[in-house]
């Protein structure tokens, strides 16, 4: 052990020697370092250069001695923003050098920091700071760098004049070459993280991984600089580099190529954004990709030089995952170019010859995007696609049932401002020519009631409008034929506030109103209705049914004028045969209320079953009479408004009805007010009155009907009947009967022990009795009119 402890004391005794020589010769050299290095430096530079802190070391880099400036800001006097801002900048000199006073800098390290480059609308720029050569001192050799490095440093560059924007963080860049020769070999190697690259507003890369390799042959004396091999890698994607680059004084010539053969297919999804690549975890690529790359022109502040890109896709694949659905054989020629003036509005990207399988059917096609700008799109597009296909792969997971196929060919073209907001009024100037045609498509939405069955159809595109040649099919069990147009549907389609208009010919042999409402089950197993109009659209239909139903309601033969504007869907110049006449009349449902909606209609009512009409309508939502209570057939003018709840419940506070109704060859069978009666008339035609006629004037409004002066004559008896009767089956009624000779005599027989009350002979052999009825339907009284209420009779019925 005591030779260990030995060499333990000799190291001590050296890094005491060595750590006291370097001590020494800090402190000897450093004035004399720091005042020289200084001093070139500000031969070199043209703009202030503010330094927290200068300090010479030995021990920091070695075996180079350094000189670090902390905390360095360079601020250009034409710019208010730093053009670096930077934590420590090293000098390196060689230890020897520097002792026989030969203050040579081999190496440069900037460590730490931001570096902002900015080109202003005009063209000038922040970062040219070095003295022209004629203020130089050319016997001056200062610099015999053999390595330069740069580690963790913010980079960004703004370039309005070519409306450029970048934003890097480097990881690390090494040159390493004897910089001082004429002519040397330069070895760079770089790391870093790209934030975003972009041109003309557009994103073209983001959060992305970026390195390179190259070895270059530099010439001072002619200043080109020729790259050898060459790499630059983006993500996954490696591209190779050669060719050269030629140093002016203002600008810098470039000539260069990159080219590569059968490259993953796959690895071009790591050039999209990462929000993008993510929603692409489920899906699998495939296949070849080569490309041909030149770069060929002056690169400054102001210029670019042309770039030309062929690229070529063979026998590639997408595979979605779960599903195993692909796009096949996917085969596809391209070029990108930014055009002669080397800008992004004279910039292409053009796709040609596109082609892949999907399933059974194809996609093919010719894509065209010129100036990135204003940029101008041209498709020529085909595909005949199998919709439960496309379900799967394309992830429509709002779609509960999906499958048919649809033919698609599509020439168009047009401006638009920009690719990620387009505006209504590009759409709308889009030239759009081809044809859509549907077969056996079914479709049906979650949580949507409504299913669209077996739909054929043939479509033509004619700029903003779509016109629909034919298109049978059917929602539920209803059959549905249309045919007409659709006018601003992409922009509909594409954009939240544009509207969609269609005017059509709609016609239907059976149509289900409830196949048209979203449905839901309540406890008691009653289907409850929910109406939502469409948003954002109008239409206009020519409507004829065959047979048409509603819950009872039944109609046939029905013809119409339906439309959507503002929010109100309307019925005009309706025309339907239902329960044995004839209707006519409108009807409006006004949604612009998010909670309820008012429905107003007027109509004319001929040769109606009236026992058919009470039951289709379900007696109209009120048990004061129903249609077991009714026979005969009506004509009726009505006018009807109310206010309804989203399910279709009706606000029984909000109805306003005006009817005036006639009744011919009537029936009026058990009718409770008037069977009341026969405790003082007794007889049994009350339980069954056959009349030839019956007039009346009802309103209901108020939660209230009110009955005018209403007379129903037979050849027993005239009765005329007034009053109120109240949601809440509250009842006023005024009786008037008139009794023939014979019902007369039968009534006096049966009430031989009761008084009659006030009587008149109308001199027509017939005499009269006035009674009322006062309560409700469970509980009422009836009793004689006074001669006093008779009078007040004769006047409240008055016509």
């Amino acid at each position: 052990m005591r030779w260990l402890k030995r060499i333990s004391i000799v190291f001590a005794i050296l890094l005491v020697l060595i750590g006291g020589l370097g001590i020494f010769f800090t402190n000897f050299y450093e004035d004399e370092v720091k005042n020289f290095i200084i001093t070139k430096i500000n031969e070199e530079i043209a703009v202030p250069v503010n330094v927290e802190k200068v300090t010479f070391s030995v021990f920091k880099k070695f075996p180079y001695a350094s000189l670090e400036f902390n905390n360095v800001i360079l601020k250009p006097t034409n710019s208010k923003q730093d053009l670096a801002s930077i934590h420590s900048v090293f000098l390196q000199f060689n230890i020897i050098d520097v002792i026989n006073k030969n203050f040579v800098i081999k190496k440069i390290a900037v460590e730490n920091g931001s570096l902002t480059l900015l080109v202003d609308k005009l063209g000038k720029d922040n970062f040219h700071i070095l003295k022209s050569s004629e203020n130089k001192n050319k016997n001056d050799n200062v610099f015999k760098l053999k390595h330069v490095q740069f580690k963790n440093i913010d980079f960004y560059y703004l370039n309005e004049y070519k409306n450029i924007d970048v934003s890097f963080s480097l990881k690390k860049l090494n040159l390493s070459g004897n910089f001082s020769s004429d002519s040397f070999s330069l070895t760079t190697e770089a790391s870093g993280f790209l934030q975003q690259f972009n041109s003309s507003e557009q994103f073209m890369l983001k959060n992305k991984k970026i390195a390179f390799k190259t070895e270059l042959d530099v010439n001072q004396k002619t200043k080109v600089y020729k790259i050898t091999t060459g790499s630059i890698s983006i993500e996954a994607l490696l591209f190779n580099l050669s060719g050269e680059l030629t140093a002016k004084d203002d600008f810098l010539k470039v000539n260069l190529l990159s080219k590569g053969n059968d490259l993953p297919f796959n690895d071009l999804f790591s050039l999209l954004p990462s929000k993008q690549k993510a929603s692409l975890n489920d899906y699998a690529a495939d296949g070849k990709i080569s490309y041909n790359t030149t770069i060929i022109g002056e690169l400054s502040s102001t210029k670019t030089p042309i770039i030309i890109a062929d690229f070529e896709v063979k026998n590639a694949a997408i595979t979605e995952k779960n599903s195993g659905y692909k796009l096949s054989n996917i085969t596809l020629k391209g070029n990108y170019t930014n055009g002669e003036k080397t800008s992004a509005n004279s910039s292409k990207l053009s796709l040609i010859d596109v082609h892949a399988d999907f399933g059974a059917g194809h996609i093919s096609g010719n894509y065209v995007l010129t100036n990135f700008e204003k940029p101008y799109i041209e498709i020529q597009s085909e595909a005949n696609v199998d919709i439960a296909m496309a379900k799967s792969f394309f992830k429509l997971d709002s779609l509960e049932i999906a499958s048919g196929n649809v033919l698609l060919q599509l020439n168009y073209n047009g401006y638009v401002q920009n690719i990620q907001h387009i505006k209504a009024s590009e759409l709308q100037q889009l030239n759009a020519q081809g044809t859509a045609q549907l077969n056996q498509v079914h479709l049906k939405m979650k949580n949507n009631s409504s299913h669209l069955k077996n739909a054929n159809g043939y479509f033509k595109f004619n700029n903003n409008e779509i016109k629909i040649d034919s298109l049978t099919t059917s929602i539920n069990n209803s059959p549905v034929y249309l045919k007409g147009k659709f006018t601003n549907l992409l922009a509909y389609l594409f954009l939240e506030d544009e509207w969609l208009d269609v005017n059509a010919t709609f016609i239907s042999s059976k149509f289900a109103l409830e196949d048209f409402l979203m449905t839901k089950t309540s406890s008691k197993q009653d289907s409850i209705y929910e109406i939502s109009l469409p948003q954002r659209v109008s239409f206009t239909l020519n409507a004829k049914i065959d047979t048409f139903s509603f819950r009872r309601f039944k109609a046939s033969h029905c013809k119409g004028i339906i439309s959507l504007e503002d929010n109100v869907l309307s019925a005009t110049d309706v025309w339907f045969n239902t329960m044995g006449g004839l209707v006519k009349g409108n009807i409006a449902l006004d949604n612009g209320n998010p909670s309820e909606l008012l429905i107003t209609s007027s109509a004319f009512l001929t040769d109606i079953n009236v026992t058919e009409l009470f039951y289709q309508f379900e007696n109209f939502g009120q048990t004061a009479i129903d249609a077991n209570n009714l026979k005969g057939t009506t004509n009726t003018t009505v006018s009807f408004a109310s206010v309804w709840d989203r399910q279709l419940k009706i606000k029984k506070d909000k109805i306003y009805v005006s009817a005036l109704v006639f009744i011919s060859n009537g029936q009026l069978i058990n009718y409770q007010p008037v069977l009341a009666l026969s405790k003082f008339i007794a007889v049994e035609e009350l339980k069954h009155i056959k009349f030839s006629e019956l007039t009346t004037q009802i309103e209901i409004i108020n939660e209230t009907i009110s009955l005018s002066k209403t007379e129903i004559h037979s050849s027993a008896l005239d009765l005329t009947i007034a009053g109120k009767h109240t949601f809440k089956n509250e009842i006023d009624y005024r009786f008037k009967v008139m009794l023939n000779d014979i019902l007369w005599k039968k009534a006096k027989t049966k009430n031989k022990n009761e008084e009659f009350g006030y009587v008149e002979d109308d001199g027509l052999g017939k005499t009269a009795l006035f009674l009322k009825m006062i309560g409700t339907t469970q509980n009422y009284k009836v009793s004689y009119d006074t001669e006093g209420l008779k009078t007040n009779w004769k006047e409240s019925v008055k016509e």
